[in-house]
């Protein structure tokens, strides 16, 4: 019975780690919570960048992996784990901030500008 306890722990942990990410980005689009709880759009921005979020799952899956190993090297592994931990979301940032997030006008200088989304009538 614990070791199908722990099976769905992980599961869970998986499903979680792959949706949370564009929930997220949802609700910093919208400015709304209730964005990042909806599934269906959730799962349709996914899918419009489907090969750019499974790609940067893989990696964080990947570099929380070389975290834990690290982590355990004795004396300096204590040492390195929350930082390489840490770090391990970086690829899912950037994933999210070119692809996900939808498309950024640029300035003159070359900066993003930032285009807040249009407002629903209460």
């Amino acid at each position: 019975m614990g070791l199908v306890m722990m099976l769905l722990g992980m599961v869970a942990g998986l499903m979680l780690g792959f949706f949370l990410p564009m929930a997220v980005a949802r609700y910093l689009v919208e400015r709304r919570v209730e964005a990042a709880f909806n599934p269906v759009a959730v799962w349709s921005r996914i899918s419009k960048v489907l090969a750019e979020h499974v790609a940067a799952y893989l990696l964080s899956i990947g570099s929380f992996i070389v975290a834990g190993l690290v982590g355990n090297i004795p004396f300096l592994g204590v040492l390195a784990w929350p930082f390489l931990s840490f770090t391990s979301w970086s690829p899912v940032r950037a994933c999210l901030e070119e692809s996900a997030l939808g498309p950024h006008k640029r300035d003159r200088a070359g900066a993003r500008a930032r285009t807040r989304p249009p407002r629903m009538a209460p």
